[in-house]
């Protein structure tokens, strides 16, 4: 009813908006503007740009160091509205490029920048909101600079050489990709020149983030630059013969795997993938993209059958929506339904429940899930809270006695661990296998347990105060 209504009065408005004449509708936005500082701040900003007159870099200042704030700290809780204030300020900046100003923006947007890099010591920025406003800046000053038709390849190379050596807090990390089209050829090897010293001063060097960390700091600053300007450049010779001098870990051996396919060299990239699948052949954190990798060039190179074959290997390892997917896609059509089937029974039979559990809930088997969790009620303990409780909502409508299973460990475990903070939740898991066994006829069953928690828990004075609160 609430959206039929909404609806209703939507068209409403649209009907009242297309009849308005210009003047009232006018009136309307400065009387919404004189409430609304956020909105008159918008407005005032977009009077500011205009590609028929001068941009007015005063004015753009003076909203920056407006919306920047005094020279005080800004607790967590205003961080979030601190920012969006200079993103409104940003957006003018934006729109004063756009509006034919592209100079002009680039020389604020670094200056907005500096200020904020500044305000980010005065301010409590646990979420990095807004370290990751400032890298955006970073971002949108590179596009800027872009539309900048006379710029100098060379004093911005300088520039942004400047910046990536008072990087302190890691803000301008992705500076050289964000600047890497307004530098063009001749800016990336300007930089490249200047940043090569740094590197090879400390080539061959051993132990060096135990003996100097100050320039094992200088030399991993100087290759991920130099990296970054490879990358840049599209010079994967390059990127691996830098990858190769600092020591290939599996993350590492897939990146270079990453940049040959895009390149088109296939064979080289299957390489580099089959020596990160040894390295990290339990599909860890580091090499977690490895498998699809490999498959997507099987596919490139018209191996079919081996791209199934890694698929299905893969899955058996880390059952997971996306390499059973990849499976069925190169499966037959008529025999796609069984190869399914085929594969969710050996989830079911074969996997560990700490495998198979994600992925049963991702495909929605709870049938076959809950019958695994009966089977294997003791493997629950692998698993964090946070990960049961979607279990549990999914099991109470028709696996109750599963949910109740799920429910009990839970309430058991923070027992056992004597988590007296969380003694009001493991009350809570109680209430719900109460009310299950209820449900499901048990009351009696019920009973039993409660008396057997209040006798053997009866000294935890504060699980007790919340336990003695379900009803009987």
């Amino acid at each position: 009813m609430v959206d039929r209504n909404y609806r209703k009065e939507e068209k409403e408005i649209d009907a009242y908006l297309s009849r308005a004449n210009k003047d009232e509708l006018v009136q309307l936005l400065k009387a919404k503007a004189d409430a609304d500082p956020t909105l008159r701040r918008r407005l005032s900003s977009k009077a500011l740009v205009s590609s028929e007159r001068p941009a007015d870099i005063k004015e753009h200042k003076r909203i920056i160091r407006e919306a920047l704030g005094r020279n005080e700290f800004v607790h967590y809780r205003s961080v979030s509205e601190h920012t969006n204030r200079l993103e409104e300020a940003a957006a003018g900046l934006k729109d004063l490029a756009q509006a034919g100003h592209p100079r002009e923006a680039a020389d604020l947007i670094e200056f907005l920048i500096d200020g904020a890099s500044k305000k980010i010591e005065q301010l409590d920025d646990s979420d990095g909101i807004f370290s990751g406003f400032i890298r955006g800046l970073y971002d949108e000053w590179g596009r800027v600079w872009s539309a900048i038709q006379d710029r100098d390849p060379i004093k911005l190379a300088e520039n942004v050489l400047q910046r990536l050596d008072d990087n302190n807090y890691g803000l301008a990390d992705d500076l050289i990709p964000a600047m890497a089209s307004a530098l063009g050829d001749e800016g990336l090897n300007r930089l490249e020149r200047s940043i090569l010293p740094r590197y090879e001063k400390w080539r061959g060097s051993q132990n060096l983030h135990k003996e100097n960390p100050k320039a094992y700091l200088e030399q991993s600053r100087a290759l991920r630059a130099l990296l970054d300007i490879a990358d840049a450049s599209k010079d994967v010779d390059r990127f691996i013969e830098l990858k190769k001098e600092s020591g290939l870990q599996a993350r590492d051996l897939q990146e270079i795997a990453e940049r040959l396919k895009t390149a088109g060299r296939l064979e080289e990239a299957l390489y580099y993938v089959e020596q990160g699948l040894s390295a990290d052949r339990f599909l860890g954190s580091e090499g977690y993209d490895l498998p699809r990798l490999k498959i997507e060039i099987l596919k490139g190179l018209k191996r079919l059958d081996d791209a199934r074959s890694a698929a299905w290997e893969f899955f058996r390892s880390s059952p997971m929506t996306d390499l059973l997917e990849s499976f069925l896609s190169l499966t037959p059509k008529g025999e796609r339904e069984r190869a399914r089937t085929e594969a969710l029974d050996y989830c079911s039979n074969r996997s560990d429940l700490s495998r198979a559990l994600g992925f049963f809930m991702d495909e929605k088997e709870y049938a076959r899930l809950a019958e695994m969790i009966r089977r294997r009620p003791h493997e629950l303990r692998k698993f964090y809270y946070a990960t049961l409780l979607p279990v549990t909502d999914a099991m109470e409508e028709e696996y109750p006695n599963v949910a109740i299973m799920i429910y009990r460990f839970l309430g058991f475990q923070i027992l056992k661990d004597k988590r007296s903070k969380a003694y009001r939740y493991a009350a809570d898991h109680f209430r719900k296998v109460k009310k299950l066994y209820t449900r499901i006829g048990k009351q009696m069953t019920w009973d039993r347990l409660k008396g057997r928690i209040a006798t053997k828990h009866r000294l935890k004075s504060a699980f007790m105060a919340y336990f003695n609160k379900i009803p009987s």
